[in-house]
């Protein structure tokens, strides 16, 4: 703990004088790990925080950071989707699909990425492949059921932006 500490200092100290560049980004970062959260999920949540602000670039790179850290491990699926669904927010809908299905890959029982690739394949009018999606993720996780439909219905009333 006495040198995790000292390196907060060090790096906080240096800085502040300008001898290493240390962004709100890392601060933010270092500060949640801290708290004892892990560095990818940190990174996720300083992605969330830049988009709800309008800053897509730095958000971007936050979420690319926490896929890098957790590439090969476990529940690497979660921070796919999360870039996938920003993807999908930014109408880039053939990076979202990408993310969604290499999500699906990395962990084929998780509901949450056949739901997002379901509403990234309603954006892009397909919709058998988008109701393939929405059944799987509601045999998986029956709550998916009414975010499903609610897409479907949207999408039926005109509504191309789901």
């Amino acid at each position: 703990m006495n040198v995790v500490l000292l390196i907060v200092l060090l790096s906080f100290t240096a800085g502040l004088v300008g001898d290493v560049f240390c962004s709100e980004i890392e601060r933010a970062v270092l500060a949640m790990q801290l708290d004892g959260c892990p560095a990818a999920y940190a990174y996720s949540v300083c992605g969330d925080k830049l988009t709800k602000k309008g800053d897509y670039k730095s958000a971007l790179k936050c979420y690319d950071k926490a896929i890098q850290l957790k590439s090969g491990k476990k529940n690497i699926e979660l921070y796919l989707c999360t870039r996938g669904f920003f993807f999908h927010h930014m109408h880039n809908y053939s990076a979202a699909q990408a993310d969604f299905t290499q999500a699906i890959r990395a962990n084929p029982k998780y509901a949450c990425s056949y739901a997002g690739r379901g509403s990234t394949r309603l954006a892009l009018d397909d919709l058998p492949g988008a109701l393939k999606d929405y059944e799987q993720a509601g045999r998986l996780e029956p709550t998916f059921k009414i975010y499903c439909a609610k897409q479907l219905v949207s999408f039926r009333c005109g509504n191309r932006k789901v």
